[in-house]
């Protein structure tokens, strides 16, 4: 059975697009092998609705990847739409989010803060000697979320490891593999940066 694509939607304002673009380029060799599928503002066609579209891609996502820096706080249409419904769609583990910090930036209270963000030290990329490897530390820890999300890439995989499932079971399988997945991976995470402390 073929594999379906992790579908990543990245949120980030205009203001730090080369930033963007350096995170797709070290994400590169996953898009390529067809694991991932990555979805911004950028990627709208000309003619598509705008709006429409955006709620597409955040409600399709399973993964949300929030770049973070002051312009991502100053953008209202950030916060009041993308941040917001990636909260929602999170809190209800329906998708694992990822916060980013591009620049440092304070932003406690927004709610974000609750989920575990890269890269794992909590320094700032631009602020890295080396951005090349912030940006390999980033794209190393999303290639383990992805790596972990493999029963939702292949749910009849995980079905037949465990035996049949009922009708209305297997309807809720991919949902429940986000859920265990976000478990284990932010879990993970708290671990992994007490050794950072």
């Amino acid at each position: 059975m073929t594999k379906v694509p992790i579908k990543i939607f990245v949120s980030y304002a205009s203001q730090d697009e080369v930033h963007k673009n350096a995170l797709y380029r070290h994400l590169s060799v996953l898009k390529r092998q067809g694991v991932i599928e990555a979805f911004d503002a950028g990627t709208i066609n000309a003619g598509d609705n705008w709006n429409s579209r955006m709620q597409q891609y955040l409600q399709e996502a399973n993964i949300i990847l929030l770049l973070l820096s002051s312009d991502t706080l100053a953008d209202d249409y950030i916060h009041d739409t993308q941040i917001q419904k990636a909260l929602q769609r999170a809190a209800n583990k329906e998708a694992i989010l990822i916060p980013i910090l591009l620049r440092s930036v304070d932003y406690k209270g927004l709610g974000v803060e609750q989920y575990a963000a890269l890269p794992s030290n909590g320094k700032a990329v631009t602020l890295w000697a080396n951005q090349d490897e912030a940006w390999t530390h980033i794209a190393s820890e999303i290639r383990k979320v992805v790596e972990n999300m493999d029963g939702f890439q292949n749910p009849q995989k995980q079905i037949s490891e465990k035996g049949l499932l009922s009708k209305e079971n297997q309807a809720a399988q991919p949902t429940k593999i986000i859920h265990q997945t976000a478990e284990k991976i932010y879990n993970i995470d708290k671990i992994d940066n007490a050794n950072f402390s």
